[in-house]
């Protein structure tokens, strides 16, 4: 199992309970509290390019290779933030520019 380097926790504001932040380096995971107390994955950012999607799309790729590789997104934000949804989840490529500075995966609870 791979070790957090660090955790943060906090109220939620997304429920009753403790939103807990953990941070990998290259990326980090936060959870929500649930309704049935448990903690769920809310996000998940990866923060340099030593990680990648599962397509293989790292913080190296530009906005034409993230569309190549996903096609046209779902929706868009000032053509900062191409997001790509599937099921109870959003994939989102963030660019600040023409460089991409985060991929995050957010669970539709939190959207």
């Amino acid at each position: 199992a791979i070790k957090e380097k660090s955790v943060f926790e906090a109220p939620s504001c997304a429920g009753q309970g403790t939103a807990y932040t953990y941070d990998y380096g290259s990326y980090t995971v936060e959870t929500y509290p649930a309704e049935d107390k448990k903690n769920r994955i809310g996000y998940i950012t990866l923060k340099d390019d030593t990680v990648a999607t599962a397509e293989g799309i790292d913080l190296s790729a530009t906005k034409d290779q993230v569309k190549a590789k996903y096609g046209e997104p779902d929706s868009s934000s000032s053509d900062t933030i191409l997001i790509y949804k599937k099921g109870s989840m959003k994939l989102e490529f963030i660019f600040e520019g023409n460089s991409m500075k985060s991929i995050q995966y957010v669970s539709s609870v939190l959207a």
